[in-house]
């Protein structure tokens, strides 16, 4: 055996090793080591996760290895044809869910969205818990303004027609053809990287019938709109790599960095630490510093320009500080669940500064940090927030179990196979916006929702498993690209190891938050066509 695929197989055991223990850790809630029979639980799941993963490697090296050939005819090329054939596809298998979901589906952070939007007086997210803060204002940043403000105006039109779900039906309808047109234009790329007919055909097939991104593409919720610009932009984040950026990609890409950051709260850190590493892509030559145009003016906007100038004039209130410091605060919530008895009374006082200490050990949740975080008092200082960060810092070092059982928990879904993806299938029943799903097609509704539900309920529902896409899919491309040493596609995995990144720091292991790794499933391995393919090494796109 190769001395390269002895260490891929050592990283491969590694890797099986964690996924065993994030599993134990989610449904257990402890690390499972010390006992007997807990340690031959995590053996035996280790030794399942090594052989799945051994064989997604073989099948990812059987394809890359070979070009089969797929149906006569429809070749999905990178061109004007190839994108109408698989755009037009997609939005086609796309219309029963138009119809039979109509005007659309969404979840509650999308109606309060709305209801701040038409309101003006509900801005906190957990303003419906007795006894927390509430303030009058125009708007609240807790979710993107951006987004609410597009969400709003489809349901004003709607609104100012006299029909409400008509302007919800609009949006629905020009998002499923915009995220058609996106994924068209992505199983249509992979042509640029030889990835071979058969794969691109079976990337539109997955695109195109893959049940919850249906029904993602039919609900207005931030990640779907986040997920939209998420596939562009690593298309053409791939493209920078192999072949520079002139000034129209430039531009390009630096409008979808700030489309990124104004859609979803997460975009920024996304955009800055993966932005960075292009500087080093040998494609750039002199125009290495032309890529601080992407990467600074969204920073300076999301930073800034927005909540320093933008907010105050528009009388927009900012996020509350919780969601920043939710994995800290589950974090320290576990240390309490595990060893509040050894805290200081001074410690726990700074805890309660910033959440409700008395209420910790009673609503710890280790899947959610929401328990917890919903406690967080909205009136805590600047000084309250730096002195609780001091004391997780020391309870981190002091308690490390603790933490890590803290971050595992929240996140289990995204790197081991314990949840599946969650689909929204109607509107939230609330009295605030107006907008509803009729009654006419509620059986259908209900008969989808339960197959579905049954689908992921049985004991092995792979393809609705979020660690397919959040974790499994990129860390065997990654795994196959240094056993091939082609470590400038590396760089071109640097989003998708960025997005995974934030996903460490997710309240809970929500699929909706891994939805643009899931949208993009196709496109990562397909570099592993490309290895040749750098104009560098003489080879035309």
């Amino acid at each position: 055996m190769k001395k390269e695929n002895v260490f891929k197989y050592i990283l491969i055991a590694l890797l099986s090793v964690f996924i065993a223990v994030v599993k134990h850790v989610y449904e257990e809630g402890d690390f499972g080591i010390r006992t007997l029979n807990g340690s031959f639980g995590l053996s035996g799941s280790a030794m399942v996760f090594f052989l799945i993963f051994s064989a997604g490697d073989f099948l990812l090296n059987f394809l890359s290895m070979r070009s089969p050939k797929g149906i006569k005819g429809i070749d999905l090329d990178l061109n004007k044809k190839g994108i109408i054939i698989s755009s037009c596809f997609c939005f086609i298998l796309n219309i029963p869910y138009i119809i039979i979901f109509y005007p659309g589906t969404c979840n509650w952070d999308t109606i309060n969205q709305l209801t701040d939007f038409f309101t003006g007086k509900d801005p906190m997210s957990y303003s419906w818990i007795p006894g927390q803060e509430t303030v009058s204002c125009f708007l609240n940043d807790h979710h993107p303004v951006f987004d609410t403000l597009i969400y709003s105006a489809f349901i004003g039109i709607g609104k100012s027609i006299g029909n409400i779900n008509t302007g919800m039906f609009l949006f629905t309808v020009i998002q499923v053809a915009l995220m058609s047109l996106c994924l068209g234009i992505m199983v249509c790329y992979l042509s640029r990287l030889d990835v071979p007919v058969l794969y691109r055909q079976l990337a539109l097939l997955f695109v195109s019938l893959m049940p919850c991104l249906c029904v993602f593409n039919i609900t207005m919720i931030k990640d779907t709109t986040y997920s939209l610009i998420f596939i562009l932009y690593l298309m053409v984040y791939i493209d920078i790599v192999r072949r520079g950026a002139d000034r129209k990609i430039l531009i390009l890409f630096t409008v979808l960095c700030l489309l990124l950051c104004l859609t979803k709260k997460t975009g920024v850190y996304l955009v800055v630490l993966s932005g960075l590493p292009l500087l080093l892509s040998s494609s750039l030559k002199g125009k290495r510093l032309n890529m601080l145009i992407p990467v600074l003016l969204p920073a300076v906007t999301m930073f800034i320009l927005l909540p320093k100038i933008v907010f105050p004039l528009a009388d927009i209130y900012p996020g509350g500080k919780q969601e920043m410091m939710s994995t800290f605060i589950q974090q320290t919530a576990r240390v309490v669940v595990d060893h509040g008895d050894e805290l200081s009374s001074e410690e726990k006082d700074i805890i309660d500064k910033i959440v409700e200490y008395d209420l910790i050990s009673e609503n710890y949740n280790i899947s959610s940090s929401d328990n917890v975080k919903n406690t967080y008092r909205f009136g805590a200082t600047g000084e309250e927030r730096s002195d609780f960060m001091k004391l997780w810092a020391s309870l981190a070092i002091r308690y490390p179990g603790s933490c890590i059982k803290a971050t595992l928990g929240t996140c289990a879904g995204f790197f081991s196979p314990v949840s599946t993806i969650q689909i929204y299938t109607g509107i939230p029943s609330q009295d605030w916006v107006e907008v509803t799903n009729p009654e006419g097609l509620s059986d259908i509704r209900l008969g989808f929702k339960d197959l579905y539900n049954k689908i992921c309920g049985l004991k092995y529902p792979v393809p609705f498993l979020t660690v397919i896409y959040s974790w499994w899919i990129p860390v065997l491309t990654f795994l196959f690209v240094l056993e091939r040493k082609s470590y400038r596609h590396i760089l071109c995995l640097v989003p998708v190891f960025v997005s995974i990144l934030v996903l460490c720091a997710s309240p809970y292991n929500g699929a909706r938050y891994a939805l643009s790794l899931i949208y993009t499933a196709p496109l990562i391995p397909g570099i592993l066509f490309s290895e040749e393919m750098y104009i560098k090494q003489g080879r035309k796109d």
